[in-house]
């Protein structure tokens, strides 16, 4: 992806910082209250480095973060994001990954599309 697309990662752990080239955004994991069909996701990353940091417009958005089960904090922080492009979703496989899915489908008001990769199923929002 970074030779075709300017990308940000957001990593919660230090040892992926600077690993690849990428324009890095360090956000421990915060508490926060547990979402309602999501009751072991109260950690995410911290909303107000993502805030600070996040560009408003990018072309491209992969959903492979944080560590599941942490991973459902995207649906109460889903107004962070620019929605406007391509959205990949890994591990669609698992069913919390694909609870998150249906769950930005009706936020976003988009479809998504399950693909088949080598080793694992990943969902795409088609912009």
């Amino acid at each position: 992806f970074c030779k075709r697309y300017l990308v940000y990662s957001v990593e919660n752990d230090p040892i992926w910082i600077g690993k690849y080239h990428s324009n890095y955004i360090y956000a421990p994991l915060k508490e926060h209250k547990p979402i309602r069909r999501f009751d072991r996701s109260n950690w995410w990353y911290d909303p107000e480095i993502l805030k600070a940091q996040l560009p408003p417009k990018y072309d491209f958005f992969l959903i492979d973060g944080p560590v599941t089960p942490h991973r459902g904090g995207i649906v109460k922080y889903w107004p962070l994001f620019n929605w406007d492009c391509v959205v990949a979703i890994d591990d669609i496989h698992r069913p919390i990954e694909r609870k998150i899915a249906h769950s930005l489908s009706a936020r976003i008001k988009r479809p998504y599309t399950i693909h088949n990769s080598w080793s694992k199923p990943f969902g795409i929002f088609n912009k």
